[in-house]
Protein backbone atom coordinates (compact mmCIF):
# COMPACT_ATOMS: atom_id res chain seq x y z
CA UNK A 1 0.00 0.00 0.00
CA UNK A 2 2.91 2.34 0.66
CA UNK A 3 4.02 1.86 -2.95
CA UNK A 4 0.56 2.81 -4.22
CA UNK A 5 0.51 5.95 -2.03
CA UNK A 6 3.94 6.94 -3.31
CA UNK A 7 2.85 6.47 -6.93
CA UNK A 8 -0.35 8.47 -6.36
CA UNK A 9 1.68 11.32 -4.91
CA UNK A 10 4.06 11.34 -7.89
CA UNK A 11 1.15 11.29 -10.34
CA UNK A 12 -0.53 14.25 -8.63
CA UNK A 13 2.75 16.16 -8.59
CA UNK A 14 3.37 15.60 -12.29
CA UNK A 15 -0.23 16.50 -13.14
CA UNK A 16 0.22 19.81 -11.29
CA UNK A 17 3.49 20.45 -13.12
CA UNK A 18 1.84 19.66 -16.44
CA UNK A 19 -0.92 22.20 -15.77
CA UNK A 20 1.69 24.88 -14.99
CA UNK A 21 3.84 24.19 -18.06
CA UNK A 22 0.76 24.05 -20.28
CA UNK A 23 -0.45 27.41 -18.96
CA UNK A 24 2.97 29.04 -19.49
CA UNK A 25 3.05 27.52 -22.98
CA UNK A 26 -0.29 29.14 -23.88
CA UNK A 27 0.73 32.51 -22.43
CA UNK A 28 4.03 32.47 -24.32
CA UNK A 29 2.30 31.67 -27.59
CA UNK A 30 -0.21 34.44 -27.00
CA UNK A 31 2.51 37.01 -26.29
CA UNK A 32 4.53 35.84 -29.28
CA UNK A 33 1.48 36.16 -31.55
CA UNK A 34 0.82 39.67 -30.23
CA UNK A 35 4.36 40.77 -31.08
CA UNK A 36 4.34 38.96 -34.41
CA UNK A 37 1.44 41.15 -35.53
CA UNK A 38 3.58 44.22 -34.85
CA UNK A 39 6.66 42.86 -36.62
CA UNK A 40 5.79 44.09 -40.13
CA UNK A 41 4.94 47.59 -38.90
CA UNK A 42 8.17 47.83 -36.91
CA UNK A 43 10.18 46.50 -39.84
CA UNK A 44 8.68 49.12 -42.15
CA UNK A 45 9.33 51.90 -39.63
CA UNK A 46 12.96 50.87 -39.14
CA UNK A 47 13.51 50.48 -42.87
CA UNK A 48 12.08 53.93 -43.59
CA UNK A 49 14.11 55.69 -40.89
CA UNK A 50 17.35 54.07 -42.02
CA UNK A 51 16.72 54.71 -45.69
CA UNK A 52 15.88 58.37 -45.07
CA UNK A 53 18.94 58.83 -42.85
CA UNK A 54 21.35 57.23 -45.33
CA UNK A 55 19.96 59.19 -48.27
CA UNK A 56 20.66 62.48 -46.48
CA UNK A 57 23.99 61.27 -45.17
CA UNK A 58 25.31 60.60 -48.65
CA UNK A 59 24.73 64.22 -49.62
CA UNK A 60 26.86 65.63 -46.78
CA UNK A 61 30.04 63.60 -46.51
CA UNK A 62 31.58 65.99 -43.98
CA UNK A 63 28.80 65.56 -41.39
CA UNK A 64 29.98 64.50 -37.95
CA UNK A 65 28.04 63.70 -34.79
CA UNK A 66 29.86 63.96 -31.43
CA UNK A 67 28.00 60.98 -29.96
CA UNK A 68 27.70 58.66 -32.96
CA UNK A 69 31.20 59.45 -34.25
CA UNK A 70 33.32 60.02 -31.12
CA UNK A 71 36.94 61.03 -31.25
CA UNK A 72 39.69 59.01 -29.57
CA UNK A 73 37.71 55.77 -29.73
CA UNK A 74 40.57 53.65 -28.44
CA UNK A 75 40.92 55.65 -25.20
CA UNK A 76 37.27 56.29 -24.31
CA UNK A 77 34.74 54.41 -22.23
CA UNK A 78 32.80 51.54 -23.70
CA UNK A 79 29.18 50.73 -22.87
CA UNK A 80 27.90 47.17 -23.12
CA UNK A 81 24.13 46.63 -22.91
CA UNK A 82 23.43 42.98 -22.08
CA UNK A 83 19.84 41.91 -22.75
CA UNK A 84 18.59 38.64 -21.27
CA UNK A 85 15.30 37.40 -19.83
CA UNK A 86 13.63 38.38 -16.58
CA UNK A 87 12.50 34.83 -15.78
CA UNK A 88 13.70 31.32 -16.47
CA UNK A 89 11.79 28.45 -18.06
CA UNK A 90 13.06 29.32 -21.53
CA UNK A 91 15.41 26.43 -22.21
CA UNK A 92 19.05 27.20 -22.96
CA UNK A 93 18.40 30.72 -24.26
CA UNK A 94 20.26 32.54 -21.48
CA UNK A 95 22.94 29.85 -21.19
CA UNK A 96 23.82 30.16 -24.88
CA UNK A 97 23.83 33.95 -24.66
CA UNK A 98 26.17 34.07 -21.67
CA UNK A 99 28.46 31.42 -23.16
CA UNK A 100 28.70 33.40 -26.39
CA UNK A 101 29.46 36.56 -24.42
CA UNK A 102 32.16 34.87 -22.33
CA UNK A 103 33.85 33.15 -25.27
CA UNK A 104 33.62 35.70 -28.09
CA UNK A 105 33.07 39.16 -26.59
CA UNK A 106 34.60 39.24 -23.12
CA UNK A 107 38.21 38.57 -24.28
CA UNK A 108 38.14 41.74 -26.40
CA UNK A 109 36.87 43.99 -23.58
CA UNK A 110 38.97 46.14 -21.31
CA UNK A 111 36.83 45.82 -18.19
CA UNK A 112 38.53 48.78 -16.51
CA UNK A 113 37.12 51.10 -19.19
CA UNK A 114 33.85 49.25 -19.64
CA UNK A 115 30.41 50.10 -18.23
CA UNK A 116 27.48 47.70 -18.15
CA UNK A 117 23.75 48.27 -18.44
CA UNK A 118 21.64 45.15 -18.06
CA UNK A 119 18.12 44.44 -19.20
CA UNK A 120 16.50 41.53 -17.42
CA UNK A 121 17.16 40.00 -14.02
CA UNK A 122 19.21 37.15 -15.51
CA UNK A 123 21.62 39.58 -17.19
CA UNK A 124 22.09 41.52 -13.95
CA UNK A 125 22.85 38.33 -12.04
CA UNK A 126 25.36 37.20 -14.69
CA UNK A 127 27.31 40.47 -14.66
CA UNK A 128 27.37 40.70 -10.86
CA UNK A 129 28.06 37.05 -10.01
CA UNK A 130 29.99 35.72 -13.00
CA UNK A 131 31.87 38.77 -14.27
CA UNK A 132 32.11 40.47 -10.84
CA UNK A 133 31.46 43.85 -12.43
CA UNK A 134 29.36 46.81 -11.34
CA UNK A 135 26.15 47.53 -13.24
CA UNK A 136 25.56 51.19 -14.08
CA UNK A 137 21.84 50.65 -14.45
CA UNK A 138 19.51 47.68 -14.55
CA UNK A 139 16.07 47.27 -16.08
CA UNK A 140 14.62 44.41 -14.08
CA UNK A 141 11.98 43.28 -16.56
CA UNK A 142 11.57 43.49 -20.33
CA UNK A 143 8.10 42.78 -21.72
CA UNK A 144 5.83 43.64 -24.63
CA UNK A 145 4.41 46.65 -22.79
CA UNK A 146 7.61 48.45 -21.82
CA UNK A 147 10.24 47.68 -24.47
CA UNK A 148 9.74 51.03 -26.22
CA UNK A 149 9.95 52.86 -22.88
CA UNK A 150 13.20 51.04 -22.10
CA UNK A 151 14.52 51.85 -25.58
CA UNK A 152 13.84 55.56 -25.03
CA UNK A 153 15.52 55.43 -21.62
CA UNK A 154 18.60 53.72 -23.10
CA UNK A 155 18.72 56.30 -25.88
CA UNK A 156 18.63 59.07 -23.29
CA UNK A 157 21.52 57.54 -21.35
CA UNK A 158 23.60 57.11 -24.52
CA UNK A 159 22.94 60.47 -26.16
CA UNK A 160 23.10 62.60 -23.00
CA UNK A 161 25.94 60.84 -21.20
CA UNK A 162 28.16 63.27 -19.30
CA UNK A 163 31.20 61.80 -21.05
CA UNK A 164 30.29 60.46 -24.51
CA UNK A 165 30.93 56.75 -24.95
CA UNK A 166 33.62 55.72 -27.40
CA UNK A 167 31.68 52.56 -28.22
CA UNK A 168 28.22 51.19 -27.49
CA UNK A 169 27.38 47.54 -28.09
CA UNK A 170 24.24 45.51 -27.51
CA UNK A 171 24.55 41.80 -26.76
CA UNK A 172 21.28 39.97 -27.03
CA UNK A 173 19.45 37.13 -28.75
CA UNK A 174 18.00 37.34 -32.24
CA UNK A 175 15.24 35.18 -33.66
CA UNK A 176 16.44 33.35 -36.75
CA UNK A 177 13.20 31.40 -36.89
CA UNK A 178 10.56 30.32 -34.44
CA UNK A 179 12.65 27.25 -33.60
CA UNK A 180 16.08 28.90 -33.63
CA UNK A 181 17.35 31.80 -31.49
CA UNK A 182 20.98 32.88 -31.76
CA UNK A 183 23.16 35.23 -29.68
CA UNK A 184 24.09 38.43 -31.48
CA UNK A 185 26.30 41.45 -30.78
CA UNK A 186 25.36 44.76 -32.41
CA UNK A 187 27.63 47.80 -32.29
CA UNK A 188 25.76 51.10 -32.61
CA UNK A 189 28.63 53.43 -31.75
CA UNK A 190 30.92 54.34 -33.39
CA UNK A 191 28.62 54.70 -36.37
CA UNK A 192 30.23 53.80 -39.68
CA UNK A 193 28.83 55.89 -42.51
CA UNK A 194 27.89 53.84 -45.59
CA UNK A 195 29.77 54.39 -48.81
CA UNK A 196 28.04 55.82 -51.84
CA UNK A 197 25.75 53.18 -53.30
CA UNK A 198 26.45 50.75 -50.47
CA UNK A 199 23.44 49.01 -48.97
CA UNK A 200 23.39 48.89 -45.19
CA UNK A 201 20.75 46.66 -43.64
CA UNK A 202 17.44 47.65 -45.12
CA UNK A 203 18.46 51.22 -45.92
CA UNK A 204 20.33 52.08 -49.11
CA UNK A 205 22.67 54.98 -49.59
CA UNK A 206 21.22 56.87 -52.52
CA UNK A 207 20.68 60.42 -53.71
CA UNK A 208 17.09 60.21 -54.85
CA UNK A 209 13.98 61.20 -52.98
CA UNK A 210 15.54 63.31 -50.25
CA UNK A 211 16.71 66.03 -52.63
CA UNK A 212 13.14 66.70 -53.70
CA UNK A 213 12.23 67.93 -50.21
CA UNK A 214 12.70 71.51 -49.04
CA UNK A 215 13.83 71.95 -45.43
CA UNK A 216 13.79 75.08 -43.30
CA UNK A 217 16.63 73.88 -41.07
CA UNK A 218 20.19 73.33 -42.13
CA UNK A 219 21.20 69.94 -43.47
CA UNK A 220 23.41 69.34 -40.42
CA UNK A 221 20.52 69.85 -37.98
CA UNK A 222 18.32 67.56 -40.03
CA UNK A 223 20.99 64.86 -39.99
CA UNK A 224 21.46 65.28 -36.24
CA UNK A 225 17.75 64.64 -35.73
CA UNK A 226 17.66 61.75 -38.19
CA UNK A 227 20.69 60.19 -36.49
CA UNK A 228 18.86 60.12 -33.15
CA UNK A 229 15.87 58.51 -34.87
CA UNK A 230 18.17 55.94 -36.47
CA UNK A 231 19.69 54.96 -33.10
CA UNK A 232 16.26 54.85 -31.46
CA UNK A 233 14.79 52.60 -34.15
CA UNK A 234 17.83 50.31 -33.92
CA UNK A 235 17.47 49.94 -30.14
CA UNK A 236 13.72 49.26 -30.44
CA UNK A 237 14.39 46.58 -33.05
CA UNK A 238 17.07 44.94 -30.86
CA UNK A 239 14.75 44.76 -27.84
CA UNK A 240 11.87 43.58 -30.02
CA UNK A 241 13.93 40.71 -31.38
CA UNK A 242 15.02 39.80 -27.84
CA UNK A 243 11.37 39.56 -26.77
CA UNK A 244 10.42 37.43 -29.76
CA UNK A 245 13.32 35.10 -28.98
CA UNK A 246 12.34 34.85 -25.32
CA UNK A 247 8.69 34.03 -25.99
CA UNK A 248 9.53 31.51 -28.73
CA UNK A 249 12.17 29.80 -26.55
CA UNK A 250 9.81 29.67 -23.55
CA UNK A 251 7.03 28.19 -25.67
CA UNK A 252 9.34 25.50 -27.03
CA UNK A 253 10.70 24.68 -23.57
CA UNK A 254 7.23 24.46 -22.00
CA UNK A 255 5.86 22.50 -24.95
CA UNK A 256 8.65 19.95 -24.51
CA UNK A 257 8.05 19.83 -20.76
CA UNK A 258 4.32 19.27 -21.24
CA UNK A 259 4.96 16.47 -23.72
CA UNK A 260 7.47 14.81 -21.39
CA UNK A 261 5.04 15.09 -18.48
CA UNK A 262 2.33 13.37 -20.53
CA UNK A 263 4.67 10.51 -21.42
CA UNK A 264 5.82 10.15 -17.81
CA UNK A 265 2.21 10.18 -16.60
CA UNK A 266 1.37 7.34 -18.98
CA UNK A 267 4.19 5.21 -17.60
CA UNK A 268 3.37 6.02 -13.97
CA UNK A 269 -0.35 5.37 -14.51
CA UNK A 270 0.41 2.00 -16.07
CA UNK A 271 2.78 1.19 -13.19
CA UNK A 272 0.16 2.32 -10.66
CA UNK A 273 -2.58 0.20 -12.27
CA UNK A 274 -0.32 -2.88 -12.28
CA UNK A 275 0.63 -2.37 -8.63
CA UNK A 276 -3.02 -1.78 -7.69
CA UNK A 277 -4.13 -4.91 -9.55
CA UNK A 278 -1.38 -6.90 -7.87
CA UNK A 279 -2.49 -5.65 -4.44
CA UNK A 280 -6.13 -6.56 -5.20
CA UNK A 281 -5.12 -10.02 -6.43
CA UNK A 282 -3.03 -10.58 -3.31
CA UNK A 283 -5.89 -9.48 -1.05
CA UNK A 284 -8.37 -11.74 -2.85
CA UNK A 285 -5.95 -14.65 -2.59
CA UNK A 286 -5.54 -14.08 1.14
CA UNK A 287 -9.33 -13.95 1.64
CA UNK A 288 -9.82 -17.08 -0.43
CA UNK A 289 -7.16 -18.91 1.54
CA UNK A 290 -8.85 -17.86 4.75
CA UNK A 291 -12.24 -19.16 3.61
CA UNK A 292 -10.74 -22.47 2.51
CA UNK A 293 -8.91 -22.85 5.82
CA UNK A 294 -12.08 -22.19 7.82
CA UNK A 295 -14.10 -24.61 5.70
CA UNK A 296 -11.70 -27.45 6.27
Amino acid sequence: MSQLAHLRQKIRSIQTTKKVTHAIRLVSMSLYGKLEKQANHLHYYTKTVRSFFFEHLCQIASWKHPVLMPEHEERGRRLVVLVATSRGLCGSLNTNLFRHFSEHILPSLDLERCSFITVGAKAYKFVKEQLHQEVSFNYQELNSNNFITIADALLEKIIHAQNPYAAVSFVTTERKSFFCQMPKATQLIPFKAPLMGEQVGEGQCATHGAGALIWEQSAEKILDSLAIGYVRSSIIEILFQALLSEYAARFLAMDGSTTNAEKYLERLTLQYNKARQAAITKEVSELTSGFIGNGS
